[in-house]
């Protein structure tokens, strides 16, 4: 299928003069220190279109949904400036930040600017500790810096400004069109046994990882995935509960809008807030293996509340609009669970290990099942 094209204009002057009447701050809730005294917060590569010698590179944070809300179409905002860096002759990179962030969850998103190319990547991250560590905000928890390998595209000719210092304005993003609301698979209930009662908390305090997509202005269907955000709910949607032999992806809406970063050249599908509301479309039962089952007694069950869900890569349906769909993923938390009761016994098995670790979890009659549609 041929990819839509999104082309939405911006004056690179704009830009320039936006940054300079909005100088950098560091947000209240954070505080700057000397570079070098903090570890770093990504590094990597840079790939794709050349050269990959002395790329501007900035690690930026985005504001918050309450912020991101505010923000019109037409209206400019700067984006918080981490640390910065050029890419050795090798194209490698590290970025050290000079501010360390308040304690939560922050989408972070690295920048990349050469002369004739632009690049980007976005990742949340969970900063603990009043150091400022960064921890991933899947069941991982994996620490350290993150490796970003940065895709360059070349721009076409035409959008190649004569910018004299893309640092002036890499961080500035403008809201150029509002996408409203679409639904996101946040998790997936599946039985194949009746009676089976299943039913999701998806309450205030929830997150749920949705992909992030970057174009090039003047390209024919250009975007791509280009990394993830996770976005932390301070609502509770009520789902109905399951109660026979079904498959359903379970969906809530997101409002989204697309902005113009790096200088205005590059546009980027953006997850904004939670709008709320429920859709529950039948979904593929996944199959499981025997030897990842439990048994439960009639009136037995489980309340699912840890591990990481697997990864729906198809989660946001924006194909119609900008000619891919996004993922969606959700960790299983208090704020996130699913409870599974057996009126009459049965077994609860997992997709890939043990119920309670497993992507997914399928209520069964027996152990095991081959997978089947909902």
């Amino acid at each position: 299928m041929k990819r839509r094209q999104i082309a939405i204009g911006i004056g690179i002057s704009a830009l320039i003069s936006a940054s300079l009447l909005s100088a950098p701050t560091a947000l209240a809730t954070s505080h700057a220190l000397s570079p070098n005294m903090n570890p770093p917060y990504a590094h990597g590569s840079i790939t794709g279109a050349g050269p990959h010698s002395g790329v501007r590179l900035v690690l930026v944070a985005w504001p918050d949904s309450s912020a991101m809300a505010k923000i019109r179409v037409g209206q400019t905002k700067r984006l918080q400036v981490l640390g910065s860096a050029t890419s050795s002759s090798s194209g490698k990179y590290t970025i050290r930040s000079s501010v360390v962030l308040s304690k939560g969850i922050h989408n972070l998103e690295v920048l990349a600017r050469s002369s004739v190319a632009v690049g980007a990547f976005s990742f949340p991250r969970k900063v603990i500790g009043r150091a400022g560590a960064l921890v991933a905000v899947d069941s991982s928890a994996a620490t350290g810096p993150v490796t970003v390998n940065i895709r360059m595209r070349a721009l076409p000719r035409s959008e190649v400004p004569a910018v004299p210092d893309p640092g002036i304005c890499l961080a500035i993003i403008k809201k150029t069109r509002e996408l409203g609301k679409r639904l996101v698979k946040v998790a997936g209930l599946y039985s194949t046994e009746f009676p089976a009662s299943m039913k999701l908390n998806y309450s205030s305090g929830s997150t749920t990882t949705v992909g992030v997509g970057v174009g090039i202005e003047g390209e024919n269907g250009s975007f791509e995935a280009g990394g993830t955000f996770t976005e932390t709910n301070s609502s509770k949607v009520l789902f109905p509960g399951e109660s026979d032999e079904t498959g359903r992806d379970m969906q809530t809406q997101y409002t989204w809008g697309i902005y113009r970063l790096s200088c205005g050249l590059m546009p980027q599908v953006t997850p904004e807030r939670l709008a709320g509301g429920d859709n529950e479309p039948h979904g593929w039962i996944p199959a499981t293996a025997g030897t990842n089952c439990t048994h439960y007694n009639p009136g037995g069950g489980l309340n699912r509340t840890t591990g990481t869900a697997g990864t729906f890569s198809a989660g946001v349906d924006l194909k119609k609009v900008i000619g891919i769909n996004l993922s969606a993923q959700s960790g299983y938390t208090k704020q996130v669970a699913i409870t599974y009761k057996f009126p009459q016994g049965g077994y609860l098995c997992g997709t890939d290990d043990i119920p309670t670790f497993a992507k997914w979890d399928v209520m069964d009659p027996s152990p095991g099942n081959v997978g089947q549609p909902g």
